[in-house]
Order: structure tokens, then sequence, then C-alpha cells
């Protein structure tokens, strides 16, 4: 196998004290906006909204414009309805810029958060669905003129769906809706990947995409990533082709100004079980790199890097063997490194119970090697639910504890 890298920080954090001594002697406190740097490794701080009684979920999900701009959505805050929280980057840390809210009758607002520039794009439930689609969901757009940010659409399927707004993806003037689809008269219908293109002031579904001679799984498109030209769309359930449900991921290259399925990736172990399970549970693309999270028993991810009109397997990243049987793995990419995170399991039973965490790999130009990093225990089991990878920071969702922790790497 090729070598395996550790760039390690590990995460963790209770409701009220963070790190270290339970009585708060020597930890790091949740409820801190700054926490004091630690010399010997990253400069950490935290991150929470500005009003204390919103915290509940605040971390659940995150995304980052990469420049200047970070939008975290608290799912259960206010009142269980949920908010999304937009901080803007300054020389000493980030600022909370907004709060963007949705319709005060609906619930579960900001699950799933993406961003691009000045255009954020927030899931929601929407109110008063029929008893066939009660979870219906739709996609609020907003964008930014100077620091003021106003909502400028709403997004629909066409027939009221649970699986709309799965995920989300935005790139300049696209956005890309997972829609893991609907199930009519017991049938598993509509999944696709839905391109909605502004024109005007309008956001138009100029396609939909699925994949050729695959049947999309219900986890079809829960997980979908753009830059440029690709769309990579994954289906950590779809089935090898010897019906083993280990996953797979799709990438469509638009050509002409039509969207095409080139290349279908797969474990390179999917015909034995347990191996490679859940295949594409989450994805990451960044100009001629791709990476595809899995989580087989244990949390790892998959490096592509692309090559004329190939992508290559690079590397298998596999992080401590500490955050196995934990939740699904999150990947983000940086500009020369690639972040796994990996949340834990919360257990009454001390022994069971296993810290979130976050694992930096990274790059050079002689090849992945590894190159040690400081690990910072802190007792947080949702750390790395949601996590970001910017130029220079590291940026962990707990929403256990409604706190983000954000690295200076």
């Amino acid at each position: 196998m090729s070598s395996r890298i550790s760039w390690l920080v590990i995460v963790c954090a209770q409701a009220v004290v963070a790190c270290g001594d339970p009585e708060g002697g020597d930890g790091v406190d949740a409820g801190a906006r700054d926490a004091a740097p630690d010399a010997a490794g990253p400069r950490l701080t935290t991150l929470a909204p500005e009003v204390e009684s919103e915290r509940a979920g605040f971390g659940y999900t995150m995304a980052t414009n990469s420049i200047d701009t970070l939008v975290v959505g608290a799912t259960a805050a206010p009142g269980r309805v949920g908010a999304a929280y937009v901080f803007l980057h300054r020389p000493d840390g980030w600022d909370q810029q907004a709060k963007l809210v949705g319709d005060a009758t609906a619930k579960a607002f900001a699950e799933r958060v993406a961003i691009s520039e000045n255009t954020i794009a927030v899931s929601e439930r929407m109110p008063g669905a029929t008893q066939d689609a009660s979870d219906a969901m739709r996609v609020r757009v907003f964008t930014r003129s100077g620091v003021v940010w106003r909502e400028a659409a709403i997004l629909k399927p066409a027939e009221p769906s649970a699986g709309f707004a799965a995920s989300l993806a935005v790139q300049g003037d696209t956005i890309v809706v997972g829609d893991s689809g609907r199930i009519v008269n017991n049938q598993h219908v509509d999944a696709a990947a839905r391109v909605f293109v502004r024109e005007g002031d309008a956001w138009i579904e100029r396609a939909s995409l699925v994949p050729t001679a695959a049947t999309p799984s219900y986890a079809y498109a829960t997980a979908v990533a753009i830059d440029g030209e690709r769309i990579v769309v994954g289906d950590h359930s779809a089935r090898s082709p010897s019906d083993t449900p280990v996953g797979q991921a799709y990438v469509f290259e638009r050509t002409g100004g039509a969207w095409q399925h080139r290349t279908t990736l797969a474990p390179q172990f999917g015909n034995v079980i347990p191996h490679d399970t859940d295949f594409g549970v989450s994805v990451a693309m960044r100009g001629n790199r791709l990476v595809i999270g899995e989580d087989d028993t244990c949390a790892t991810a998959h490096v592509y890097d692309r090559t004329a009109s190939e992508w290559a397997h690079v590397i298998e990243l596999d992080p401590d063997h500490n955050v196995c049987g934990t939740a699904s793995p999150r990947v983000s990419i940086g500009f020369d490194k690639v972040v796994v995170a990996a949340p834990g399991k919360d257990d009454a039973e001390p022994l069971f119970r296993v810290d979130g965490a976050g694992y930096i790999f990274g790059t050079s130009a002689t090849g992945w090697a590894e190159v040690p990093e400081a690990v910072r225990p802190m007792d947080a089991t949702s750390a790395g639910s949601a996590a970001v990878l910017t130029a220079d920071e590291l940026i962990l969702g707990a929403p256990a504890s409604g706190t983000v922790y954000v690295w200076r790497l």
C-alpha cells in the first residue's frame, strides 16, 4: 500500500468544558470565542453564535468560499427551526456577519449549506407538506451585496420530495442540488443531481444528472461537489457487479454546454465483505484532485488525481483506527492538504466512548509524506460532523456542544 501520513488533529468537547481537567482548571472553554493558544501546536480558537441561547446544533454543517467567508448551519436554533450563521474572516479571526433564517413555520433550516463567492444555498423542510411527502425539502438561495445578505430565490423539485436537498454545492452561477429521490407506489424514483443555473434574477434547472448503465440507490446524490466543468456525485449504497451494496462515485463533465457521465469510480475491494462499504458517503474536488470518503468499518478516504482524461487512484488515507465504528467520515480539500473528519461515538460507558477527530494529510512536490502534527484531545464526540479546510486553517463542527473549532495551521 502507498505510504500513509498522519498530520493529525484530534478534537473533542463537552458542553461546558472542552479540554483537560473536567473541573475546568486547565481546559478550553467551549463557550469562549477565543481559547488560549497552545504554544506547542496549532493555534486554537472557537466560534459560536453571538446569541448564546442559539448554540443548539451549531456546527452541524459548514461550508466556505475559500476566500473570506464561512457559513455554519445550526439546525436546532432557535426553537428547533434552524439558522445559518455567516462569518467573515478578519486578520484576528472570524466575526459573525449575518444570521440567515427561513420560514418561521418550517423546520430543520440549514441541514445542508453551500457557498461560492457571494451566493449561499441553504436547505429547508417545507411547511404544510402533504402526507405522502411529509419531509419535503426545498432550497433557499441568498446573495450578498456589499455586507448585506438577501434572499434571492427558492428552489423546489417538480414534485414534493424528501430526497431533494440531500446535498448541496455552489460554484458561481451554478447550484447543484442532490436529490436522492422519492417513493411512489413502492418504487424509488426521481433520484438525480439537479443543476440550477442563474439566468438574470432567476435560477432555472438546466440538467438532471444520473449515471448511464447504473441504477441510483436511495443514497444517490447524498454527496455532491462541483469544480469547473466537472461534478462528482456520490452514491454510497450503489451495488457492485456482484450485487453487493458497496458504493460508487460518478464524475460528470460539461462539453458543449451539456453535462455527460464520463467516469465511474468504485472501491478497490468492492466484492469483499466487509471491506469498502459506503464508498462515496462524502466527496470533495479541487482542480484535478478528487477525494472520496468511505466508511468500511473505519473512516478512510481515497485520493484520485486526473491525468489526461483518466482518474488514477493515488492513495488511501487511513486515519488512526481509534475512529473505527464511528459516524461516516467527512472530507475536504485545501490547496495542498486533505482533511478526513470522523465524528465520534457517545456512550454512557467511558470505555466505549470515541472522540471525534479531524485528520490532515499533506502532500508536496515529492509526493505524499508523513508530517506529524500536534494532537489535541478535547473530549467532543460530535467534533468532525462537519469539516472545512482552508489554506491555513482546519475548521471542525461539534454540534452537540454548539461549538466550531478553528486550528491555525
